[in-house]
């Protein structure tokens, strides 16, 4: 399949100890020549852009995993007379507890404790939240308090149960799909009231939107409600419970979902302490887990991607990403430095590589970048310089190309 590039030309010269360097700027090339080849995908290709572990942060390469930023904002829902949720300054400030508290805990990312004596990788999580200002009562700040006597309430049980119904998400949602609106509401006071009803910390995701319950009438430091936040807030970003066996990760060993472990029966010996069973500790996340939800952030116009603060627009000229061996980029990245392919290295890129504005891949004399099905662009509606394929009378820079590439919004 005949790839179509777009070029522009540049020659610049730069000194060098022995020879002067040639830059070659490469957009769209409707003719190769012979440093920039085209080939046919290798026989037995299979993509890798699906594959959560090609996404899990790598800390030798902190450039190319920085830390993800979630949006939120939060909504205190209450009667229009009654005293079921917090007021403004209590609301804030435990909000503001728990929220430190639960980005804690994917900072630490404990080991997981099955199965017994396993060897599953401890990776950083690497996301995090940040609050944002939405319309409130006050004017604008990231928390509103709402008063409305029909939506205020959450029950997950009962014949009233209305856990899953989305009216209060409907009326009270703000930035709907840019920001992850997270609910607060009180269990409805008569069900409270009752001997025969049992009050829980409990929570659903439903779309880009976050309901927990018990967080005001149960009367717990804030840091008990930590998890829950956490658990219910990774099911919006991709993950499943993992006590079974379809979550999708192979890390994530089927088990019996014990709170915590006993001396005898299903829950005797170790037990999980993964952040999406139910469990009292709830502080590891696996590997695949961590790949699954940054697989959906790198992923062009999925929900959880529209929740980020698209970090990937700005541009960083500080440090370059230098490629002194081979090495292969086998999931998407969002990149805001220059990359600097160095002589006898070889890049190899098989999935989507957004650049922030004005930045650009550099092969060296005696480098090389293959692609493969590879697209390169710049996902923010600006525009990135190009590859600058080097040469000097030592040797050039060589691209190879594989199947249907494209390079996209190069600087004209």
């Amino acid at each position: 399949m005949k790839l179509v590039w777009s070029l522009f030309l540049g020659i610049l010269l730069f000194s060098s100890c022995n020879s002067k360097i040639k830059s070659l700027y490469i957009g769209d090339l409707a003719e190769t020549n012979e440093n920039i080849r085209q080939f046919d995908l290798p026989k037995g290709y299979k993509s890798t852009c699906r594959e959560p572990l090609n996404y899990a942060p790598d800390l030798n390469y902190p450039l190319e995993y920085y830390l993800q930023e979630v949006r939120i904002n939060v909504h205190f829902m209450d009667a229009e007379k009654g005293k079921f949720n917090f007021d403004r300054s209590e609301g804030e400030f435990y909000f503001d507890q728990m929220m430190e508290n639960a980005i804690m805990r994917l900072d630490v990312n404990e080991k997981m404790r099955i199965p017994e004596g396993n060897d599953t990788e401890v990776l950083p999580a690497n996301y995090t939240y940040v609050l944002m200002d939405m319309d409130t009562e006050v004017g604008r700040s990231p928390y509103a308090f709402h008063k409305d006597d029909e939506l205020y309430w959450f029950l997950s049980k009962g014949k009233n149960r209305n856990n899953s119904r989305k009216e209060v998400l409907t009326k009270y949602e703000q930035d709907k799909g840019k920001v992850l609106n997270v609910f607060i509401q009180p269990t409805h006071p008569d069900s409270v009231a009752s001997k025969t009803y049992t009050t829980d910390i409990t929570g659903i995701a439903m779309g880009t939107n976050v309901k927990i319950a018990g967080v005001y009438e149960l009367g717990l430091p804030s840091w008990q409600h930590a998890t829950n936040l956490n658990h219910e807030i990774a099911h919006i970003l991709g993950l499943s419970h993992s006590w079974y066996r379809n979550d999708g990760c192979d890390d994530t060993p089927p088990n019996s979902n014990c709170w915590r472990s006993t001396k005898s029966g299903p829950c005797a010996g170790p037990t999980s302490n993964n952040m999406m069973d139910y469990n009292s500790s709830q502080m590891a996340l696996t590997p695949c887990q961590i790949g699954k939800m940054h697989r959906n952030f790198h992923k062009q116009g999925s929900k959880q991607r529209k929740l980020l603060v698209p970090q990937w627009c700005e541009a960083n000229n500080s440090k370059s990403i230098i490629i002194d061996r081979d090495r292969q980029w086998l999931g998407a990245k969002d990149l805001k430095n220059d990359v600097i392919i160095k002589k006898g290295s070889t890049l190899e890129i098989y999935c989507r590589v957004s650049m922030a504005l004005d930045r650009r891949i550099i092969v060296e004399p005696g480098a090389t970048l293959k692609l493969y099905n590879a697209q390169i662009h710049n996902d923010c509606g600006e525009t990135w310089e190009g590859i600058d394929l080097q040469s000097s009378s030592k040797g050039s820079g060589k691209i190879e190309m594989y199947g249907d590439c494209k390079i996209e919004n190069i600087l004209k």
